[in-house]
């Protein structure tokens, strides 16, 4: 999954912030930071994981389809049944 590789691949450098500063960093509200990233699956870092390295946001802000979650719905079709 691309998300690994980013994972393994990104230096998280700092400076690391919560999820108010890095809500503010990127321009957003708190409650709309924390859905964007549960959507996009933006890497967490830290000991209790609760913190966004500043070089992870810069390449969630720079290209938000590399951290979308691919998601596949399924449409059931519907069968008329003759009684």
């Amino acid at each position: 999954m691309e998300l690994d590789l980013l994972e393994k691949n990104a230096e998280n450098t700092g400076p690391y912030y919560n999820v108010k500063q890095a809500a503010e960093y990127c321009g957003y509200s708190p409650d709309h930071f924390r859905h964007l990233a549960s959507e996009h699956q933006v890497p967490r870092c830290g000991p209790n994981q609760n913190r966004y390295a500043q070089s992870i946001l810069n390449t969630f802000m720079s290209s938000p389809k590399r951290f979308k979650i691919k998601t596949f719905s399924t449409r059931r079709s519907f069968k008329k049944l003759e009684v």
